[in-house]
């Protein structure tokens, strides 16, 4: 009697619909991908039932009966014609939509394009593995793993830079800073074959700079500022003193992220988010800032799809997005389907359960431990895999898995991956030694070699990357002795900030914002890498560069009437050659001194030499 009424449902459904032929692309693999994959795709085939292809789909007699949908078994589990048999067994049911897709496709015959296929051969893994490096002559554990690679790709690495290079890029890399000149030719005096991992140790001891330097970074990740939305009405709440604490302090990154998912009273503005004035959807409560923002930031998944509904990009579904932000809320959560309650409360749930959930019953605190503890957890591969593949991305320009908030994807070496993450737990979560590791090896050290556009990413070398905002200014106002007045991040518990004032401790003013300082309403995980047009304007012509400019050039002035090895060294850790020691003699002599030098001050700073990273 049920089949019965289940086939004259159907057969009505299909007669007073008069729409235009299924599409799969349109209709139908989004449907797959959100309801089905995560059981019966992706190599998994729950029930011995697969949907990777057309053909696996129709290997199973009667799941899919081409031409007959009241017949079709996938339809009447996915209507729930038995309430002690339905799909998806958790998360959203079909909608009445979804399922008159369904139905027409079958009717039509199921119509599925050869060439698609629900298919990922690579299953990010959540659990550490373990990797052993691959035999070599290299010293070096990464210097193995990349010479493996370059091999098995039949590519031939890029050469290694000089050391004066060396010594620049280590330097703005690890404390934003370049080396001073004395720095430079002690480094060219040392002899020793582990004199790259001594300097880069070096540089690491200076803990106010490496802190102030990497604190931009974390301001971005963790929508850390010193004004905007939320702060005048008390709606967000600053981190910078405990932020620059733990960055002093080094403190080991499972705790830095356990405090953070659990915070303490000093740390709970990123936990807390932004409290909008005015209007705002569902997507962007508290709570579902805190489910996105520690998903992006810890777990290298964007959740901010599955916040309005199932994704239709990868597997996550609204309860997924939903229960984590039930672990933060205080009270019951509903649901809401593109800003549309749905009348179901979301249940907490940790997203990978697999090592572990939350007890949805217990109070808030409760909760928010039991997340900390796995997040923290050694079993929780997936946190050191996402800091370790942020940081490989800051030092190269390209992660190992690209882009960085999507860790579901295969890495272009995952042994290397998985090696480098593992390696990273078992040292204590220690992420000064994960920098000197990763800037110790050849392959920091090779010529910065730029990755071909449309081809599959193969490793020869960093690729080229231009300064920050941070780093460009930094720069200038090192050189020059100049630098903002003062401060507006409280200095950190430690104490050790240095009485020059960098450009992360202070508000961004248009300067900054042009040079890609972002706006930290949003997390922002990368700056973009391409000059824009606005940015070409102001360094070519702009007011405030030019003023800049300008008060940098009245100081060097000041002090020498000679600059020009003084920007040379300072600014390319270099000394210039005779050729340019005449031209920058010709620039000097065509105006006063400080207007001389202003000119060839934003000559220098001109040069790509400057602008990129070598």
């Amino acid at each position: 009697m049920r089949s019965d009424l289940a086939g004259l449902a159907a057969s009505t459904l299909l007669a007073a619909t008069s729409a235009a032929e299924i599409d799969f692309a349109r209709d139908v693999e989004p449907i797959l991908r959100a309801r089905c994959a995560e059981c019966h795709a992706y190599g998994r085939a729950k029930g011995e039932f697969s949907l990777e292809t057309r053909e696996s789909m129709l290997a199973h007699g009667e799941a899919v009966v081409l031409g007959d949908a009241p017949a079709s078994l996938l339809l009447a589990l996915v209507r729930g014609d038995d309430p002690d048999r339905f799909m998806p067994p958790k998360g959203t049911r079909l909608d009445e939509r979804e399922i008159e897709i369904l139905t027409r496709w079958i009717a039509e015959g199921a119509a599925w394009p050869e060439e698609v296929a629900l298919r990922n051969s690579w299953i990010a893994p959540i659990r550490p593995r373990r990797p052993t490096p691959p035999s070599g002559e290299s010293p070096h554990p990464i210097d193995r793993f990349i010479e493996g690679h370059a091999t098995a790709q039949g590519v031939e690495l890029a050469p290694l830079v000089d050391d004066r290079a060396f010594a620049r890029r280590a330097s703005l890399d690890l404390v934003g800073l370049p080396p001073s000149p004395e720095a430079v030719e002690a480094f060219l005096a040392d002899d020793s074959p582990d004199r790259h991992e001594r300097f880069v140790g070096q540089l690491l001891e200076d803990q106010g700079a490496y802190a102030e330097h990497w604190l931009s970074l974390w301001n971005d990740l963790l929508r850390n500022d010193y004004r905007g939305t939320g702060y005048i009405d008390g709606g967000r709440t600053q981190i910078t003193t405990w932020l620059l604490g733990a960055l002093e302090s080094n403190l080991p990154y499972d705790e830095f992220v356990a405090t953070l998912v659990n915070p303490t009273p000093d740390a709970a503005g990123f936990a807390n988010g932004i409290v909008w004035r005015g209007e705002f959807n569902s997507a962007q409560s508290p709570p579902m800032q805190f489910s996105q923002n520690v998903a992006q930031v810890f777990l290298g998944e964007n959740l901010k799809c599955a916040s309005c509904h199932d994704s239709f990009i990868d597997a996550w579904t609204l309860e997924d997005a939903y229960g984590l932000a039930a672990v933060w809320s205080e009270a019951p959560l509903e649901l809401h389907r593109c800003d549309i309650p749905t009348g179901r409360t979301a249940i907490a749930k940790f997203p990978f359960d697999e090592i572990g959930d939350v007890d949805p019953g217990a109070p808030r605190v409760t909760r928010l431990k039991q997340l900390a503890a796995l997040m923290s957890s050694p079993e929780n591969g997936r946190v050191a895999r996402t800091l370790v593949n942020r940081i490989w991305a800051r030092l190269f320009g390209r992660g190992l898995v690209e882009p960085v908030d999507s860790m579901s994807s295969e890495p272009w070496d995952p042994d290397l991956l998985d090696w480098l993450a593992s390696d990273f737990a078992d040292h204590g979560f220690d992420v000064k030694r994960l920098l000197v590791q990763i800037a110790s090896s050849q392959a920091y050290r090779r010529a910065a070699t730029p990755a071909p556009r449309g081809e599959v990413f193969v490793f020869r070398g960093p690729v080229p990357r231009r300064l920050t905002a941070e780093q460009t200014l930094d720069s200038i106002s090192m050189v020059a002795g100049v630098c903002p007045p003062k401060r507006a991040a409280p200095a950190a518990p430690g104490g050790s900030a240095s009485e020059f004032v960098r450009s992360s401790v202070v508000p961004a003013d248009s300067l900054m914002r042009t040079l890609g300082r972002p706006n930290r309403e949003q997390v922002v995980t990368t700056r973009p890498q391409e000059l824009s047009m606005l940015q070409a304007l102001e360094l070519t012509n702009g007011a405030a560069y030019a003023d800049l400019m300008n008060r940098a050039a009245t100081a060097i002035s000041a002090r020498t009437s000679d600059p020009v090895d003084a920007i040379y060294l300072g600014l390319l850790s270099r000394p210039p050659t005779a050729e340019e020691r005449i031209l920058a003699a010709e620039i000097l002599a065509e105006s006063d001194p400080p207007a001389g030098c202003a000119d060839l001050l934003w000559t220098i700073t001109m040069l790509p030499e400057f602008q990129l990273l070598p």
